[in-house]
């Protein structure tokens, strides 16, 4: 895991909102939403609060998938395990303050308190990779592989933090870079399971900065009449320039714009707050790009699942449509990765170097085992030729979207459909069936058929549709696959929380 002439990188490991590990500072409360347990979740919530906790000590990341008391997060076990497997034995280690840098780790895991916001978070990362930069072999740099919102902090630390010296490369895998409609939803309509608001969730994520951070930075709000949600933006705008935004002729907005029955004014001013905070991020990188000094960067996306992806508004009220994108944006038929539009997980200044993207089909929380992710940091790490992977799906390769609610309440059936994207050979065999197993307990598979509602006519792809029987509460995660004539079968996975509502 190094170039020849220079020491080996190290590996630093930036996990997503609610993936990591966070504990009282006397270690008597500990917040692990890997522990599967729903129910316990449920009830601690309210420690979360910066009010009653306002300061917890991040001890490790998430280690099977994670459920939130807003939504479900990453788990980091996957990774860590392929990580192994690609480059064989590697000295993981976990930033703890405190502690001492440990000299020859290969691997850093940087958990830290994802309530604070990015420049919180992103200062403690500048930290912890001086301390251990400071006793290394001369000239050792850092690659940082970073999701979602991991990868602002990141990007913070790079750039206004001035870290980007110290960098050899960055993956950010699934990274809002322009923010995310969903962080948007949550602030204006709550958090909710099937109409149900979680008050306690939603208050929370009211009061955490991140959730601000998150908002969307670009004009993501259509302006609509009073009667109605429905109407579609009037005219074309122009394509924009590298890094900037059409102009607003259709009458979309920025979160910090809505009206105030929408988003009440605290809430927009700390919107406009952090809408600066990202505008010094991006000023920061865009001369970083001008002057050659950006370290390499990977920016791994999804664009086939449905995404919350299209907001409206008529002053009264906010929508959110995951099924229609927002045409008066450049590349509005991408989709996304069920949490992240595809057009946001590309950072501005990389809007027109398109090698620098990679789409990857997994959804959002599924990016961190990623194949395709894998093989590019080897190929990062690369001594030659010879040591790199192939990577990366066949050009044209058949692709799955998958559409499936995250959190779901017990004793309720749950809808899923797929669609399969690129190329599908004319002999397809609309055979297909959706796999269940509970995390955390014993075997428990369940294997479900999908139906297939129709094939129409091209552009427009099949369509498969399942029903989820109720189930009991828990974690389960969902696999749904395809059988094609002549291809391997296509396939792909969520995880659902089933919460006992």
């Amino acid at each position: 895991m190094s170039l020849p002439g220079t020491p080996p990188p190290l590996l630093v490991v930036v996990p997503g909102l609610g993936g990591s590990v966070l504990s009282t500072p006397d270690g008597r409360w500990t917040w692990d939403a890997g522990s599967l347990d729903v129910g316990a979740l449920l009830q601690a919530p309210h420690r979360l609060s910066l009010a009653e906790s306002p300061e917890l000590v991040p001890t490790g990341l998430t280690d099977q998938v994670a459920v939130g008391p807003w939504t479900m997060a990453a788990g980091y076990r996957p990774l860590l395990r392929a990580l192994q497997r690609y480059f064989g034995p590697l000295k993981t280690v976990v930033h703890r303050r405190g502690q001492a840098p440990v000299a020859d780790a290969d691997v850093l895991l940087f958990p830290y308190d994802f309530r604070h916001g990015v420049v919180h978070a992103a200062d403690r990362l500048g930290v912890c990779v001086a301390s251990y930069l400071a006793g290394a072999a001369t000239g050792r740099r850092v690659i940082v592989l970073a999701h979602s919102l991991g990868g602002l902090v990141a990007r913070h630390w790079l750039g206004p933090g001035d870290g980007a010296k110290s960098c050899a490369a960055l993956i950010t895998l699934g990274t809002p870079h322009r923010g995310a409609p969903k962080a948007l939803d949550w602030l204006v309509n709550g958090v909710r399971v099937r109409g149900n608001e979680l008050a306690t969730a939603t208050a929370l994520l009211r009061e955490w900065q991140t959730s601000y951070d998150l908002l969307p930075r670009y004009r993501a709000v259509l302006r609509v009449p009073a009667d109605g949600l429905e109407r579609p933006p009037a005219g074309e705008a122009p394509v924009p320039a590298p890094g900037e935004e059409p102009p607003s002729r259709d009458g979309a907005c920025y979160p910090e714009e809505l009206d105030e029955a929408v988003l009440p004014g605290p809430y927009r001013a700390r919107a406009a707050d952090s809408y600066t905070m990202h505008r010094n991020l991006q000023g920061s990188w865009d001369e970083l790009f001008r002057q050659g000094r950006c370290p390499t960067t990977v920016a791994v996306f999804g664009r086939d699942h449905p995404t919350l992806n299209r907001a409206e508004t008529d002053g009264l009220g906010l929508r959110v449509d995951k099924w229609r994108g927002p045409e008066w944006l450049a590349n509005s038929e991408w989709r996304g990765d069920g949490t992240v539009p595809g057009f946001s997980a590309i950072p501005p200044e990389l809007d027109r170097v398109p090698l620098a993207w990679l789409a990857v089909p997994e959804r959002h929380r599924m990016m961190t085992g990623s194949r395709e992710v894998l093989d590019t940091l080897r190929n990062l790490t690369a001594a030659s030729m010879a040591d790199t992977l192939d990577g990366g799906p066949e050009p044209g390769r058949a692709r799955l979207g998958i559409d499936v609610e995250d959190t779901v309440p017990a004793g309720a059936e749950t809808q899923i459909t797929a669609e399969l994207f690129g190329h599908v050979p004319s002999g397809l065999l609309p055979q297909g069936w959706v796999e269940l197993e509970r995390l955390g307990w014993d075997p428990f598979l369940k294997a479900l058929p999908l139906e297939l509602l129709e094939i129409p006519e091209p552009p427009r792809s099949p369509v498969w549709r399942a029903t989820i029987p109720a189930l009991a509460p828990g974690v389960y995660r969902v696999r749904v696959q395809l059988t094609l004539t002549g291809q391997d079968p296509v396939w792909s996975e969520e995880d659902i929380a089933v919460l006992p509502l």
